[in-house]
């Protein structure tokens, strides 16, 4: 699998890589800074998501704003970087592990919280005694699945709006290392080593890429981790190698990765590092290619994703292909397909098929109102069927959500 993959990649890597170098930069009219405050249940993966992505924002401002304005150099660099490092990994650490306390109260069990620690808490899962094995896998990759949903909003908003402020972009690079930093550096470390072949590593698993890749092999297999002479089943090891490198490998074929490691050299105190979106420019629209990787609960998804401007309208059209169970689904949203004078209004699809669930569709509707010139109200509504969509419950069902967005000019 990854002999026919990688070179592919490879090759996607240096096409767009190129072309984007030579793309025009956007200069909006307008500098808007946005806080995007969510309103609903907590219990929500996008409500967590979008929770974590605001707490980065106003932490960045509390600093620029206020606590640094007045401080005097060298003790304001020094401490405005660590209160950015220090607030970047908080609001990546916290919303990963109710990513895990979401899912495991979808499914009628308990995230419980034992004490705060560094560098993460103590946790432990306490799970229904009926429950099956795509139950639990979603439980072990909720945590990676907010991390790949603040990414994937980060993103969009680049190509929407035409750019990004360093916090969002350095805090969208960490969501998007986090499975493979976690898989070939944090655990190992922790472990002292992973090797997929020992038996001990599927015993005493260390982290959640282990874990949850163990738990999608049972699942599709139906056997168990150790054969009866008490080794590793091969496939396992070539299913665990296939799932961590692969994390790594489409997070580097993505064009956006190397964008966003412009925002650690960025002059922040002009205009909060702003870096415009690299698109290639056809005129009435303009176009960039974006990758996403998801460890989701049917194994590993790789997301093809197709940023497009027409007009200066945004339409985000996505492909995915998942394995080992068969995985496949597009999706479109246009943010903006109505806009009128403080409104807009706009559209979302999704159709899939997984090989354990069968087809399956969303369909979702986003309304924004003006309230002022810095106060909009925001509404995302809709109805899915039952399967595995980022973001969404397993189940069939409505849902509805609502956010606050205060916006201020940036000088």
């Amino acid at each position: 699998m990854m002999k026919k993959v990688l070179p592919g990649i490879i090759f996607f890597i240096l096409v767009v890589s190129n072309v984007s170098v030579s793309a025009e930069e956007l200069e909006p009219e307008s500098i808007i800074r946005t806080w995007e405050i969510p309103v609903g249940y907590p219990a929500d993966m996008e409500f967590v998501a979008s929770a974590g992505l605001a707490l980065n924002t106003m932490l960045t401002d509390a600093w620029f704003k206020g606590i640094g304005r007045n401080m005097k150099d060298p003790f304001r660099e020094i401490l405005g970087t660590t209160w950015q490092i220090w607030w970047t990994f908080m609001t990546t650490i916290w919303p990963h592990e109710f990513g895990h306390w979401v899912r495991a109260r979808e499914i009628g069990g308990e995230f419980v919280f034992e004490s705060f620690g560094i560098p993460w808490p103590d946790a432990r899962m306490d799970l229904p005694e009926d429950c099956d094995l795509l139950s639990e896998t979603l439980t072990s990759v909720g945590g990676f699945e907010i991390n790949v949903l603040m990414r994937r909003a980060v993103v969009q908003d680049f190509y929407r709006e035409g750019y990004a402020f360093f916090d969002q972009l350095t805090h969208s690079f960490i969501q998007g290392i986090y499975f493979p930093a976690y898989a070939f550096i944090v655990a190992p470390a922790i472990a002292g080593g992973i090797d997929p072949r020992d038996p001990e590593t599927w015993i005493n698993t260390m982290g959640d890429p282990v874990e949850s890749a163990q738990l999608v092999y049972r699942n599709y297999t139906k056997r168990p981790s150790l054969t009866d002479a008490q080794t590793v089943d091969p496939q396992l090891v070539s299913w665990y190698w296939e799932y961590t490198l692969l994390g790594l490998a489409w997070l580097l074929a993505d064009p956006l990765f190397y964008t966003s490691l412009k925002a650690f050299s960025s002059d922040v105190d002009n205009l909060y590092g702003k870096i415009d979106a690299p698109m290639i420019d056809f005129g009435r629209f303009r176009w960039m290619a974006g990758t996403l990787f998801n460890p989701g609960p049917l194994g590993y998804e790789l997301y093809l994703y197709s940023h497009l401007l027409l007009d200066n309208r945004y339409y985000g059209l996505y492909l995915k292909y998942g394995r080992p169970f068969l995985n496949l689904g597009i999706g479109l949203q246009v943010p903006e397909i109505l806009s009128a004078p403080g409104i807009r209004a706009g559209f979302s699809i999704d159709y899939w098929y997984e090989e354990p669930l069968g087809h399956g569709m969303k369909a979702g509707f986003t309304g924004e109102v003006d309230v002022s010139p810095r106060l909009s109200l925001g509404i995302d509504g809709g109805w899915k069927t039952r399967g595995y969509l980022l973001g969404y419950p397993l189940d069939e069902g409505l849902f509805v959500r609502g956010n606050l967005l205060l916006r201020s000019p940036v000088h």
